[in-house]
Order: structure tokens, then sequence, then C-alpha cells
């Protein structure tokens, strides 16, 4: 079920990460992400398989921001993540 964006979570994670499956809407993936940031959330990174791609929301870039080829935030120190690799990954079923 989507989430209002009224909605506020009790407890929200420091960065949440949403991977979008084909039958996501764009507006439910923008409620969700308001709805983290508002609770709380320094940042949110949505990923999606279909383009392999991956953007960074956060309050300082609330249209987010594309990963390019390294997935990393402030709020994640020492966490980076070779997106290359990963989308490999995901082609190869590994």
């Amino acid at each position: 079920m989507p989430r209002s964006s009224q909605q506020r979570s009790r407890c929200a994670p420091t960065v949440a990460f949403e991977v979008l499956s084909p039958d996501d809407q764009p507006a439910d993936v923008a409620d969700t992400i308001a709805t983290y940031l508002a609770s709380g959330s320094a940042a949110v990174i949505v990923i999606d398989p279909r383009l392999e791609t991956a953007r960074i929301y956060d309050s300082g870039a609330p249209g987010g921001l594309p990963a390019a080829t390294s997935l990393a935030h402030g709020a994640l120190p020492g966490f980076a993540l070779d997106l290359d690799s990963f989308f490999a990954r995901l082609r190869s079923g590994r």
C-alpha cells in the first residue's frame, strides 16, 4: 500500500534503500522518499535495476543526485558501492 506523504515513521532508518520494481509508480516512489526524509532519514537511495541507475535523495538534494559509477553518501561513512560491478552481478544473476 502506498504511503501518504502525511505519514511519518516512528523510527526512520539513517539511510533507506529502495529497489524499484517494474510496477512501481513514480508518484508512489516520490511519496515514499518524502516520507522517509520527513521521518528523519538522512538519505534515500533509489536503485533502478532496469535502467541500471541509482539516485540519492537527501534534504540538500530534493530532486535527487545521480550516482555515476560509485554510490557513497556522508551518512554512510566508509561505504562505497561500485555500481558497474553491482549491475554486472545483477545481469549475471549472481
